[in-house]
């Protein structure tokens, strides 16, 4: 398991090099696709308890 957000870059090579902020690099069997994924299904996962904020155009109130 890599932390999501850690990764600094993500390539095929032909397989799929994981580069971390650290400079750290890590090969793994996974496409870069389901990599992106996995990462957007966690991401979503924490901030699904968020409070959303909603943004006005405060130059059409007026």
């Amino acid at each position: 398991m890599v932390n999501a957000e850690a990764i600094d870059l993500i390539e095929t090579i032909p397989d799929t090099l994981i580069t971390l902020a650290s400079g750290k690099k890590i090969l793994v069997l996974e496409k870069p696709s389901e990599i992106v994924d996995e990462i957007v299904e966690y991401k979503q996962r924490i901030y699904l308890g968020l409070p959303r904020v909603v943004a006005k155009n405060l130059e059409q109130e007026g």
